[in-house]
């Protein structure tokens, strides 16, 4: 409810002030709301007073509290919008971070491997390109792809995808990149023995559009 002064106050005035005292407290918003409501109800019942019962000056007051209103309302929701905006920036920052520590971690764990030759099979999915979908496998010796190894099943595309991108270490390069970008939201889970990302997928931050993606691992064996 309303403290006591302000209900005082704002009743004395005229009756149409006495609903603001029935308006309750609630979150924080709806009490900075219930503010806008108060002042703008006060600032009508002041000019009613002063209008001495002229109907046109009446509507006029009426007129001008209501703008005062909706001007006071306009600038509490950009308020909360510009809150809501800084906290969505904040929480994407903190979740980015937290992503790079596990992918670094989860790096070191793999390069403690040492498995520099092994076989692998990647799923790409781009919604947005053409093709949309595409698996490729490769042989990697010495941790570089062997050029004969490569099959595809899109080959007029599989071409034009760099072969480092095609190793471990292109996937966790790839990985660290996307999760540091402003234009992606980033998902990653990690192969339960051998540590690298089995799977990445990115989705579009706020206002960002066509940037959706996402590649696995569907097999993976070590070699040799």
């Amino acid at each position: 409810m309303l403290d006591a002064p302000m209900n005082r106050y704002a009743t004395g005035l005229c009756d149409d002030c006495r609903v603001v005292a029935l308006h309750p407290r609630g979150s924080v918003k709806g009490d900075r709301m219930r503010h806008v409501y108060v002042c703008a109800t006060i600032l009508y019942c002041i000019l009613l007073t002063a209008c001495g019962g002229d109907p046109a000056a009446i509507a006029t007051a009426r007129i001008t509290a209501t703008r005062t209103g909706i001007a006071q309302a306009t600038v509490v929701a950009q308020v909360t919008q510009t809150g809501i905006a800084q906290r969505t920036t904040v929480d994407r920052a903190t979740q980015a971070a937290s992503n790079q520590i596990a992918l670094a971690d989860m790096e070191r764990q793999w390069r403690a491997l040492n498995i520099t030759n092994y076989r692998i099979t990647h799923a790409f999915d781009a919604p947005t390109t053409v093709p949309s979908s595409y698996t490729i496998s490769v042989l990697v010796q010495n941790g570089i792809v062997v050029p004969d190894s490569i099959q595809c099943d899109k080959p007029d595309y599989c071409t034009q995808v760099s072969k480092r991108d095609l190793t471990v270490e292109g996937i966790f390069t790839e990985a660290r990149r996307e999760i540091a970008s402003p234009y992606c939201v980033a998902s990653t889970s990690y192969h339960p023995q051998y540590r690298f990302p089995s799977y990445f997928g990115c989705t579009p931050a706020p206002n960002v559009a066509d940037y959706v993606f996402s590649r696995s691992v569907t097999a993976f064996s070590p070699s040799p």
